[in-house]
């Protein structure tokens, strides 16, 4: 493991605690595609507090944020949705199928858990730039859900984006479980085949 890679993996090991709170916070928002509005209302002040320029509502999504931070080239993003399923609730720290709400939503793919983990490295990439004065563009691209395309490509586009999208088989999957108490299994209905709920989650 290079110098560089040993003092990022430092920061987010520093910096765990705050990653974790952000998947446990989205998680219990659980607000379903194109109404995560608490959500983007989060992730533009985290993403705001460690220094990021942020924007909202990127391409007539209302719930969509970007973050970036740096200038120049190469420009690395990482793209990670965060809503949640319309009837995915589940008590948190219980493995079994066990409802919050009965009915409601709730996170059971893990679209908590990406935009924690994404920001968190990030931030590391972050102060490893500055650190070492390496220039370059970072961006976190946050959206309503996989099933939905901007409607326009940006501008110019990044060197490299990587699309962030824990799964069932990998490690940081079965570690948000244990901590969530999520289901783990794929539901029977994707995102959008229900019309989303329009009251809040009670509680």
């Amino acid at each position: 493991m290079s110098d560089l890679k040993r003092a990022a993996f430092e920061v987010i090991h520093r910096n765990m605690d705050q990653i974790a709170l952000i998947g446990d916070s989205l998680f219990s928002f659980a607000e379903v595609a194109m109404q995560e509005f608490e959500i983007c209302r989060l992730l533009s002040e985290v993403l705001s507090s460690v220094g990021f320029d942020v924007e909202t509502g990127i391409s007539g999504f209302p719930t969509a944020v970007v973050g970036t931070y740096g200038a120049g080239h190469p420009v690395i993003a990482i793209h990670s949705e965060f809503d949640a399923l319309p009837s995915g609730s589940q008590e948190p720290g219980v493995t079994e199928r066990k409802e919050i709400a009965p009915g409601g939503p709730g996170h059971a793919e893990g679209h908590n858990c990406g935009p924690a983990v994404a920001i968190g490295g990030l931030y590391a990439v972050k102060r490893i730039m500055e650190s070492h004065g390496l220039g370059g563009t970072i961006k976190f691209f946050g959206v309503p859900a996989e099933e939905v395309t901007l409607p326009r490509p940006p501008r110019s586009g990044p060197a490299a984006i990587t699309r962030l999208r824990p799964r069932q088989s990998s490690r940081i999957s079965r570690w948000w479980a244990g901590r969530a108490g999520r289901r783990l299994e794929r539901p029977r209905r994707h995102h959008l085949s229900r019309a989303p709920r329009k009251d809040p989650v009670p509680g």
